[in-house]
């Protein structure tokens, strides 16, 4: 009697998290799908999304090789890519009208900004986010595919913390190019004073602090380049002086 019991408790231990796991892998798909349908909506660009998962549970989960392309006229293939995200979200919000999202954290994400004479890749994709559909579902379906089913009401995010760390960034300016990095960035509490913002709306608030980080680390490293440059021009100018005066 004992070790049908226990075979029965362990048949319900597996099951659960056989649930478990799958339940995750289910709404990780529904993401993958979601990110590639409609992120090309939001930035104007080609955006693709590699592997999610997400726990209907505990309502974590994360997302990995999410690539968002270059616009029209830039010589790189991506403007930028987020290598890790995690995110831990409030499972019952799910829901309701509102999804409030305690946390999305972002780890190694990679930022290659190529400026023209008025503008930049990255701020290109800004200002078409900034101007594009506000609740950034469209019914186009990605390529090879049919995009999910648009939700009679869209749903809206409250996202409490939101933190960048060891971001790199790949700067092209007048041919050349240097690397440097972004301080730890974060930011609180994006949709709250509107009671909840839409996706789009959501990185439409992130991305120009994002883009404003980018640029003050752009600022720096090309300034110190150029102070690099000038101190290398100097003490070639001092050393033909010297010799000059060694000559006379």
């Amino acid at each position: 009697m004992k070790s049908k019991s226990l075979l029965l408790l362990l048949g319900l231990l597996v099951a659960v998290v056989a649930g478990y796991l799958l339940a995750g892998r289910v709404l990780g798909h529904v993401a993958v799908r979601a990110v590639n349908a409609y992120g090309p909506d939001i930035t104007g660009t080609t955006v693709t999304l590699g592997r999610a998962s997400l726990s209907p549970v505990t309502g974590r989960g994360w997302m990995e090789d999410l690539v968002v392309g270059n616009p029209a006229g830039y010589a790189g293939t991506k403007a930028f890519s987020l290598g890790h995200l995690e995110i831990a979200l409030q499972p019952v919000s799910l829901l309701r009208d509102t999804v409030m999202i305690d946390e999305i954290l972002i780890r190694q994400p990679e930022f290659n900004l190529e400026s023209k004479l008025t503008t930049s890749n990255l701020q290109e994709i800004v200002d078409h986010a900034k101007s594009g559909p506000s609740s950034g579902e469209s019914e186009k379906a990605p390529a090879g595919g049919t995009a999910p089913s648009a939700p009679a009401r869209a749903k809206k995010l409250i996202v409490h913390q939101f933190v960048l760390v060891d971001a790199k960034v790949k700067l092209s300016v007048a041919g050349v190019e240097l690397a440097t990095t972004i301080p730890r960035l974060e930011l609180n509490e994006i949709g709250a004073a509107k009671g909840g913002v839409t996706p789009a709306e959501a990185v439409s608030e992130v991305l120009p602090q994002i883009l404003q980080a980018v640029i003050e680390a752009g600022a720096k490293t090309t300034g110190t380049q150029d102070l690099k440059v000038r101190a290398k021009e100097l003490g070639r100018q001092l050393k033909d002086a010297a010799r000059e005066i060694f000559r006379k």
